[in-house]
């Protein structure tokens, strides 16, 4: 019996060496999973000097949580992958964070962070100089999360979404929470139900859970500054958590001219590219009791809308103007994306009928 299940064994392996290696780089490119191709790297030296070299790479990390101290002593002599990555993550990740964040939140928040599993993922990452397509979903549990895991008082989790535009740095930040979301019914008209009014505790929790979600996307964007680092084909990154709440997305141009900037930069300036001691913040909330939303069919009732952009102080102009300097363009087309349609109606109603509010 044995015998036989050694044979079967070498027939299957014989038939995968019998594979040309464009049609294996082809399988390896169904596989996705980062984890997954690193066990088939294992297999054999044909399979690892051929995984490198797929287009399409998805992964999931353990959500960055702060504490410097977990980067003491880095050496700048050693340059290898992994300790210029957790060089990176200390100058361009952890410390720009911590300065925005006890500027624009209500509290200061201490944070840890597991370097190792994220920098042994991008270490393997690396190794991937031809990958096209880059998905990386951040694993947060609700515990962990800051500013409390988003919870009602009933017990149900909010309804929220938070999407971000980076360049050379943070342009736009949007997050949008209703306290509901039905479908519209027939004798839903303008003057039907008020709506449901926030109370003020009730702002002030979902204003400090936006600003925790803010936290994550400067951590999405320290991961993206590494990446695009390390890969230069890359033609799409998408950065989001596993329930798809937030989402950094560069593609293209917009990866392109990242791509351009990055390189006109010496290594020092790369490291502190985030790096300031003072952050010119314009912050906005809104606050609808209630939306009705026709083209995508819903109803939103206690929704909160809070904006936030890095600005010259010098500049004169409205968050939330529809001016391009303004943002008003990339804040309406914040959810533009399928799946999505009520959220990017509800931006583009407040936007159009409560910017005086």
């Amino acid at each position: 019996m044995m015998k036989n299940l050694e044979k079967a064994e070498e027939d299957e392996e014989s038939d995968l060496n019998r594979l040309p290696d464009e049609v294996l780089i082809l399988i390896f490119n169904k596989v996705l999973d980062l984890k997954w191709l690193f066990w088939c790297s294992l297999v054999s030296k044909r399979f690892a000097s051929l995984i490198p070299r797929v287009h399409a790479v998805s992964f999931t990390c353990p959500a960055p949580k702060f504490n410097s101290s977990l980067f003491r002593n880095p050496n700048p002599n050693n340059n290898r992958p992994t300790k210029l990555l957790k060089s990176l993550f200390k100058d361009v990740f952890a410390k720009p964070l911590k300065c925005f964040y006890n500027i624009v939140a209500p509290k200061r928040l201490s944070f840890t962070v597991d370097t190792d599993s994220i920098c042994s993922a991008l270490s393997f990452l690396i190794k991937f100089r031809e990958v096209r397509y880059l998905r990386m979903e951040i694993d947060e549990s609700a515990s962990a999360r800051g500013g409390g895991a988003g919870v009602q008082s009933g017990g149900d989790e909010w309804l929220y979404k938070w999407r971000v535009n980076f360049r050379k740095k943070l342009e736009t930040f949007v997050f949008l929470s209703p306290k509901s979301l039905r479908e519209m019914k027939p004798n839903d008209g303008e003057e039907g139900n008020a709506g449901s009014v926030l109370t003020r505790d009730e702002l002030q929790q979902r204003a400090n859970f936006a600003f925790c979600r803010l936290k994550e996307a400067f951590s999405f964007h320290g991961l993206l500054l590494n990446v695009i680092f390390y890969h230069r084909m890359l033609r799409s990154v998408v950065l989001t958590d596993r329930k798809k709440q937030g989402m950094v997305c560069v593609r293209d141009e917009e990866l392109a001219a990242l791509r351009d900037y990055l390189d006109s930069l010496t290594v020092m300036d790369f490291m502190s590219l985030t790096k300031t001691t003072a952050v010119p913040v314009r912050v906005k909330l809104w606050d609808v009791p209630v939306l009705r939303l026709p083209l995508s069919g819903y109803v939103m009732e206690g929704v909160i809308m809070v904006v936030v952009r890095l600005a010259d102080p010098n500049e004169n102009f409205d968050i939330g103007g529809g001016d391009d300097n303004g943002g008003g363009a990339s804040i309406a087309g914040a959810f533009d994306e399928e799946g999505k349609e009520a959220y990017g109606e509800a931006v583009t109603q407040i936007m159009l009928n409560h910017m005086d509010k």
